[in-house]
């Protein structure tokens, strides 16, 4: 037993094992004691006993993991099927050849994992144990001579049969067995986060024996995958006395599918989206029109750099000419408009006039009108804005003072809530007669007019005029208390408003943030905010041309503020019917953009990834490493929307973490093969903060060479680890030829071997081919992006 690969307290917290082979393998065991005592020969003693292990079946409980999961439907041509089992020591209780028992082994395992298309497995049947071993014409069948008859009649197991041909194609070669089977301890350090995939096994701690298969799936269909026994099956790995078709035991199976996506993997796609920004470290992701071939006057080169798009206009004269539009993502910080932070009550009020061009900015009445339009036709968003106005003029009415509402010596007793229900127009009138409000219409009208006021700008009269009356005494109390009650009546409209509209002030993670809820049934006032407002925006008044995100690109843009608050001066323009309604309407605008922290930045990406991967792990961070939080929505045909709530000084997008697997790594777009294998560390330098495991920057490059070579007919999909010119052929040198003797000398120029006679071992073949997830970071205002 040969431990590798473990060092405490790295992320890497799995220790990898070439085997774990038992003192004794299972099998019926006599144990025969003799004594001698003054010379007597005393009777001998002899006691019998049994190592048990599975043969015909591995029982679900011993089973901690399969992957790809029963059933699954995914894209694995560069993932190895495993197998997990919880008995550290099961694949080597057991020898392949009984005939080998009390012969010093080499970690042969007695049992191996294959991977089949359907119509390669010629018979799948449970049958008793007892007729696994019943001849049939052309068919071998495994050689075991020591089963109990009585028992494996009430013992049922799985059999298939395969030909020979489709055995020697798929099944690996008897010295690469022990590359494919290992056992692993997992020690309680594993918690860090950042190491394994996702949709991979979950680990957890204890002690097990993994079996995974040489064979990566290629053509589309459906796959088995059997965990067979080879246990008296060493005649299958020779040519000679063969039968053309064999039979084996399956000690446990599962299904799954695979579908090819027909599209680069995650790293190809990350740099395909990276590559125009380090094109153009400072343009190329921005989000604006491409330049264009001809040359440009400076106004209209000015406009496209900013990132806006010329659209056709229809003026309200019916003139049809053309003006400049972008939505609120920008491709540069935008200026403050000309109305600051006034609130806008039609859409003329925001078109800009550029004098020099003689054509008009649309973007800001653009989003006033959409704004307007979305809670005309979304009842999700007009229902709390309705409700609300109707709260303000009610508590308004019951607090305003008494010669602006007439209404107010009416209102309802002190226990009725200011947004109860009001009374109707009978219910009104009749208490408004009741408390003598005609009468004192009546005396108003019938009364002589008040004196007029003296002209602007005449000087007043003398007081020792006899014809002008005494002054009276003027006191502050009666203005102070209008102004009181106007005050009052301000914090009552809020206050009615903040039941029904209330801006989100959380902001969260962005692999945990959830997307805010726009089409459901109703909406609280943690919901209605700039936020689902700039959500219910149809895309292409986001993204007015698709130039500006083209298919599989990635584009970082700043927010206009200016946009978002026309937005939200259209929205909370629905309703408006006097001009008592301006104190709602600022109360509304208030209430809607009640935002802790503005959202500066952003980022947009549209690929196949999004629909892929959409738990994707995208950080943003500030130069202390701290995280920035923010908003993300996945729009709709793989487009992802990310807000930020301060501009990040990196970006990383990665692969989610959290499962093992095994398989082949994703290659450059520049390699002629896309199959690659990156390699880790097999030695520890603490010095330099470098463990075992990490990656060493270094890749093994066309792997596929290292595939079997099938016939013209079919498709090249099981790795070949060592030299098997000769299928029955096995070499006293497991890293002579094949990939395992490929990996060996890479890693030997890498330093990582101190002996030049040094081969790659199982555990330390296992450690380069586990899957771990990749991530590219964007930096800013640095050039470029790195993987």
């Amino acid at each position: 037993m040969r431990p590798t690969m473990y060092r405490t307290g790295t992320p890497l917290s799995v220790a990898f094992y070439d085997s774990y082979r038992p003192n004794v393998v299972a099998g019926d065991y006599q144990v025969r004691t003799e004594q001698v005592l003054d010379g007597n020969n005393l009777a001998p003693s002899l006691r019998e006993f049994t190592v048990a292990a599975p043969r015909f079946a591995v029982a679900e409980d011993l089973v901690e993991a399969c992957h790809p999961p029963p059933g699954a439907s995914g894209d694995y041509r560069r993932v190895a099927a495993h197998v997990t089992l919880r008995q550290e020591l099961l694949p080597w209780a057991r020898l392949l050849d009984p005939a080998q028992e009390g012969k010093p082994g080499a970690g042969e395992p007695w049992f191996c994992l294959l991977v089949l298309r359907e119509e390669e497995i010629l018979r799948n049947e449970l049958i008793g144990a007892d007729g696994v071993f019943v001849t049939t014409a052309g068919v071998d069948v495994p050689r075991l001579s020591d089963v109990d008859g009585a028992a494996a009649k009430l013992t049922f197991c799985r059999i298939i049969e395969i030909t020979a041909e489709t055995f020697d194609r798929v099944a690996p070669r008897r010295d690469e067995l022990p590359f494919l089977v290992h056992a692993r301890e997992v020690s309680e350090q594993l918690h860090t986060r950042g190491v394994f995939l996702d949709d991979g096994e979950d680990l957890r701690e204890g002690r097990f024996a993994v079996a995974f298969a040489g064979r990566l799936p290629r053509t589309d269909g459906s796959y088995q995958a059997h965990l067979v026994s080879l246990e008296g099956c060493a005649g299958h790995f020779g040519t000679t006395g063969r039968q053309p078709r064999l039979r084996l035991v399956s000690l446990k199976s599962w299904s799954f599918t695979h579908r090819a996506s027909g599209h680069a993997g995650f790293a190809a796609t990350m740099r395909h989206l990276a590559r125009p920004g380090l094109a153009d470290p400072e343009h190329g992701l921005s989000l604006r029109l491409p330049a264009p071939a001809a040359t440009l006057p400076t106004a209209a080169q000015q406009r496209l750099e900013q990132g806006y798009v010329p659209m056709s206009y229809h003026t309200s004269s019916g003139e049809e000419t053309f003006g400049w539009y972008r939505g609120p993502f920008t491709a540069r910080r935008a200026l403050d408009p000309p109305w600051g932070s006034h609130l806008l009550e039609c859409s003329d009020a925001a078109l800009i006039y550029l004098r020099e061009d003689g054509v008009y900015d649309l973007s800001y009445a653009a989003a006033w009108n959409v704004g307007r339009l979305m809670v005309l036709a979304n009842a999700d968003l007009s229902h709390p804005l309705t409700r609300a106005r109707s709260a303000a003029w009610r508590a308004m009415q019951l607090t305003a003072p008494d010669h602006a509402a007439p209404f107010a010596a009416f209102r309802p007793g002190p226990a009725d809530r200011p947004d109860g229900p009001a009374l109707s127009g009978h219910a009104l009138v009749d208490r408004l007669m009741d408390r003598g409000v005609g009468d004192d219409v009546l005396t108003t009208l019938t009364a002589p007019p008040a004196p007029a006021d003296p002209p602007t700008g005449t000087q007043p009269p003398s007081p020792t005029d006899p014809a002008v009356p005494p002054p009276r005494a003027v006191t502050l109390a009666p203005a102070l208390r209008r102004g009181a009650r106007r005050d009052a009546s301000r914090r009552a409209v809020r206050r009615a408003v903040a039941h029904h509209i209330g801006a989100s002030k959380a902001r969260a993670d962005l692999g945990t943030v959830p997307d805010a809820p726009v089409g459901g049934t109703s909406n609280t006032a943690a919901h209605l905010d700039e936020w689902t407002l700039l959500c219910a925006v149809p895309f292409h008044y986001l993204i007015p041309d698709e130039r500006l995100l083209p298919p599989e690109s990635l584009r970082f843009f700043h927010v206009d503020a200016a946009w978002l608050q026309a937005l939200v001066d259209g929205a909370v323009s629905v309703g408006v019917a006097t001009t008592l309604d301006s104190e709602i309407t600022e109360a509304l605008r208030e209430a809607v953009t009640n935002h802790p922290k503005a959202l500066p930045c952003g980022m947009l990406m549209r690929s196949q990834l999004v629909q892929d991967i959409p738990n994707l792990l995208i950080t943003a961070s500030a130069e202390d490493g701290t995280t920035v939080p923010g908003y993300r929505r996945d729009l709709h045909n793989g487009v992802l929307l990310l807000l930020f709530a301060d501009v990040p000084d990196s970006i990383t997008v990665g692969e989610p973490y959290h499962g093992l697997h095994f398989g082949l790594d994703e290659g450059d777009e520049s390699d002629q093969d896309p199959n690659v294998i990156s390699l880790r560390r097999l030695k520890d330098n603490r010095s330099a903060q470098q463990g075992v495991g990490q990656n060493l920057g270094v890749t093994l490059k066309n792997v596929s060479r290292f595939f079997r070579p099938v016939g013209a007919d079919r498709v090249a999909d099981v790795l070949r680890l060592t030299n098997d010119t000769d299928p029955g052929t096995a070499t006293d040198d497991p890293g002579r030829g094949g990939l395992i003797a490929a990996l060996t000398q890479a890693l030997r120029e890498a330093g990582e071997f101190d002996r030049e006679d040094a081969q790659l071992c199982p555990a330390e073949f296992t450690l380069q081919c586990v899957n771990s997830p990749q991530q590219m970071t964007f930096t800013y205002p640095k050039a470029g992006a790195r993987t």
